[in-house]
């Protein structure tokens, strides 16, 4: 089956539930309340700021930089569903592509960088690449592009952070686990320097480093969410801020975390529809 979903569509539906992004400026007010449901955080009003912001800067940086390749195979929403994970065209999920057997991602990379180069030893050349880059130049390049706001993947969905972080994750190699350099820090106090807004995007129910088998369907998207917040809890790990609103996605997994139904939000009926489960009930 075809899906009509555009990117923007999926990835406000797959990474509203496991990521935070966050823009600030200017000093903060008083955060409004809300009650954790949907009825509730659809009244949430963007600043006006961001309305009046016709271009930003977001920047996906992070490890799946380094080899910087994907199938070009077309946009989401041009592609079945059926065939789309194993041949992903957006290099930032280099390491889930590179999980799946027979995929042209993986076998660039054993061509390219052999069978015993595992994802995580890009490490090493990331690292060593940034102590030559100058956040001042990064920002400026944006302020003259007329940029208002940047927002910087502080951590993509496979588990590496752009900063040194003191919280290691116990799912990577040591030394393999975050940036050496303060890259969130330091092109943040760049960006404000520059007069522009800096956001931060942040994936947290979304981290393959939790769950070691490969996204192949649009149903594992949830499936894996859902994983990772269970293995948190059981560690005692603090969960993403977002986290009631993913508990709305039990349903197109069937699962039940806390012994009350929830209706399944709109964004969930959409994806249920693109994927033919459209028929499928809340428990």
């Amino acid at each position: 089956m075809r899906s009509t979903l555009s990117r923007r569509s999926f990835l406000a539906a797959a990474s509203a539930a496991p990521a935070l992004i966050r823009c600030g400026g200017d000093p903060p007010s008083p955060a409004p309340r809300f009650e954790p449901n949907w009825d509730s955080l659809r009244t949430h009003e963007v600043p006006k700021w961001f309305d009046d912001a016709k271009l930003g800067i977001f920047v996906h940086w992070g490890l799946y930089s380094v080899p910087g390749w994907a199938t070009p195979i077309g946009e989401l929403g041009e592609v079945d569903w059926d065939k789309w994970f194993t041949n992903n065209p957006y290099s930032e999920w280099y390491l889930n592509t590179l999980r799946i057997e027979g995929s042209p991602t993986q076998n660039h990379h054993r061509e390219t960088y052999g069978e015993d180069f595992a994802y995580m030893d890009f490490a090493a050349h990331f690292n060593e690449a940034v102590r030559g880059w100058d956040p001042a130049v990064m920002a400026g390049l944006f302020q003259e592009a007329g940029a208002r706001y940047v927002v910087l993947t502080t951590k993509h969905h496979d588990g590496f952070t752009l900063w040194p972080s003191a919280v290691e994750n116990p799912h990577l190699p040591s030394g393999q686990r975050s940036a050496e350099r303060d890259i969130v820090g330091e092109l943040t106090a760049a960006v404000r320097a520059a007069g522009m807004r800096m956001g931060f995007y942040y994936s947290g129910g979304l981290d393959w480093s939790y769950n070691p088998e490969p996204i192949e369907t649009i149903q594992q998207v949830f499936s894996t969410i859902l994983h990772t917040q269970r293995v948190r809890r059981l560690r005692g790990r603090p969960l993403a801020r977002t986290d009631t609103p993913i508990r709305s996605y039990d349903s197109v997994e069937r699962h039940r975390l806390s012994g009350t139904e929830r209706p399944c939000p709109d964004r969930c009926r959409l994806l249920q529809r693109q994927s033919g489960r459209a028929d499928q009930q809340p428990v």
